[in-house]
């Protein structure tokens, strides 16, 4: 079982405060601190939209990557099912 890592469900902010703005990035390296004074040694987002480029594109500057793609897991209100990503990030060697 895995016990080091931490699984974040989330991030959300603000429709006014989503793009161009650094938000979500700030976020992510803050959550990416806590983690490790807390000696997670692993991130991961469990879903990950793959319809979402911007959040894909933050998440692998961030140092994600994907490591598991769930088959039609999201419904998207345009396009239908579509898959999601499983993210991960090792922080402690």
């Amino acid at each position: 079982m895995l016990f080091h890592l931490q699984s974040l469900r989330r991030m959300l902010t603000r429709f006014e405060f989503r793009f161009n703005k650094g938000v979500a990035s700030e976020m992510c390296k803050h959550s990416q601190c806590e983690a490790l004074s807390r000696e997670f040694r692993a991130m991961q987002y469990n879903l990950v939209v793959s319809t979402n480029r911007v959040a894909i594109r933050l998440w692998k500057r961030e140092g994600f990557e994907v490591i598991g793609t769930l088959p039609e897991a999201f419904r998207h209100s345009r396009l239908g099912f579509v898959d999601a990503f499983i993210m991960y990030k090792q922080l402690l060697p």
